[in-house]
């Protein structure tokens, strides 16, 4: 769902029941109640000046920016700067 106060799509899964999950490579178990919503992330939007200001704040340069011909997402390449 959308969550206009983030500017972001959001995803969940829901559990259908009661249950505990096990995860062998962390040891530990979880336990979720049914109808408990696991928020899995959160998808932000940018422009294409957003992201390349984005790239200069944390020390990088756009290389590329790459496209589908409708413009609905964007794939950025970025490459440390050098001092």
């Amino acid at each position: 769902f959308y969550n206009p106060s983030l500017g972001a799509m959001e995803s969940h899964i829901i559990s259908m029941h009661d249950q505990q999950i096990y995860i062998a490579a962390l040891g530990k178990y979880f336990y979720f109640n049914q109808y408990e919503a696991l928020h899995l992330e959160s998808s932000f939007k940018f422009t294409e000046q957003e992201i390349k200001q984005l790239a200069l704040n944390i020390g990088y340069k756009t290389q590329a920016l790459f496209t589908d011909t409708k413009k609905h997402f964007i794939d950025a390449l970025w490459q440390v700067q050098k001092s």
